[in-house]
């Protein structure tokens, strides 16, 4: 399992992957980078360009993703519990299943995302129903902070 904990080592590990994807004879522009099932507890990460990173899975718990560009990266069943989202972009990610209780996402971007099935608290809900129409609160599953999954 990938552990970061620091700006400095989420930019080794891209850079770790790209040398090997690059040997592997495949083109950098095709590179994204894999963090599935990582533990980020915690780490902060802010303005982090994580565009189309693939996250299934990854435990941002408590991660400070403030700024962080995470467009189009793959954030189904990711724990985010507790993770600042502010002024992050989310468009075009999937979070189907992601676990956004206690995340704080004043300002976030989600447009064109997946978020059928994303787990939040009643007080999230209450929240994204006054920044968004009513049409768009039918993904989410509503649960308790400390209601099990």
């Amino acid at each position: 399992m990938i552990r970061i904990r620091t700006i400095e080592e989420l930019e080794a590990e891209h850079n770790r992957q790209l040398d090997a994807w690059i040997e592997d004879g495949k083109e950098e522009i095709d590179f994204f980078l894999d963090l599935a099932e990582s533990d980020l507890r915690g780490t902060n990460l802010r303005g982090a360009c994580l565009s189309s990173a693939k996250l299934l899975g990854a435990d941002l718990n408590g991660a400070y993703l403030n700024l962080a560009y995470l467009s189009g990266a793959n954030l189904d069943w990711a724990n985010l519990s507790g993770a600042n989202l502010e002024w992050a972009n989310l468009t075009q990610a999937n979070l189907r299943f992601a676990d956004l209780r206690g995340a704080h996402f004043r300002s976030f971007q989600l447009g064109a995302s997946n978020l059928y099935d994303t787990i939040i608290t009643p007080s999230q809900y209450d929240e994204l129903a006054r920044l968004f129409n009513s049409n768009f609160m039918h993904f989410f599953i509503v649960k308790g902070l400390y209601e099990d999954l």
